[in-house]
């Protein structure tokens, strides 16, 4: 064997030495991190520090309080991150969803499931650089307040849950026409009781047509 081949093979095993270092790294840290997939509770689990370089989990993140969780995060598009690892998120026993994007980088969020509470209050407060979420579960979810606060670059959104709350769309000025549709076929009837506000404002309120508006108003709600 050459010199030259002899460097080769150094080099490769030093690579496949790093390789096995590195991932028994990631096994150690994930195994005690996720309580080897057992951990539920998320409050603050990834917030100031972490990023796309970092954000690697091992187990389905199976959660049942999101509260702060990624609050000021650098992770950017975590449905991606999460598709990318064939990693689950499932939120349906959460009932505390406050602040859960905070200040975070984060664009795409893989569809949250909000079947185990009636609140999503705060839940997107000042996620400023969300871009296209999904809200699943088909429940009645009566509290909305400040939710969508500083919302600004917020454009597609599905809403699959019962709106039963007055709910603030006017920080989010981007939202397409059928963002805003499925937010206003999503509204509760209460045609027979008292009325609700939903409000879009102006910007939003001028992509709608007069048959798009009535959605909301014949199922007693102000629009605004």
């Amino acid at each position: 064997m050459s010199i030259a081949d002899k460097l080769t093979t150094i080099a490769e095993n030093e690579q496949k030495v790093f390789d096995a270092g590195a991932r028994e790294e990631w096994n150690h840290f994930w195994d005690n991190y996720q309580n080897g997939g057992q951990r539920s509770g998320y409050m603050f689990g990834f917030t100031q520090g972490w990023t796309d370089r970092l954000f690697r989990p091992k187990y389905d993140l199976n959660v049942d309080d999101a509260y702060y969780m990624f609050a000021w995060a650098r992770i950017t598009d975590l449905a991606a991150r999460l598709e990318e690892l064939s990693i689950a998120f499932d939120t349906s026993k959460v009932k505390r969803f406050q602040y859960m994007l905070m200040k975070s980088a984060i664009t795409r969020m893989p569809p949250i499931d909000l079947s185990g509470t009636e609140s999503f209050l705060q839940g997107f407060y000042e996620a400023s650089a969300l871009i296209e979420a999904t809200l699943i579960g088909g429940n009645v979810i009566t509290n909305w307040d400040n939710t969508f606060y500083n919302c600004y670059n917020l454009t597609n959104l599905t809403v699959d849950v019962v709106i039963a709350g007055a709910i603030n769309f006017s920080w989010s000025p981007k939202l397409t026409r059928a963002s805003l549709l499925s937010v206003l076929n999503a509204l509760k009837d209460f045609s027979n009781g008292y009325k609700r506000a939903c409000t879009l404002g102006a910007t939003n309120l001028a992509k709608l047509s007069d048959a798009d508006k009535a959605i909301a108003t014949r199922k007693g709600w102000t629009l605004a």
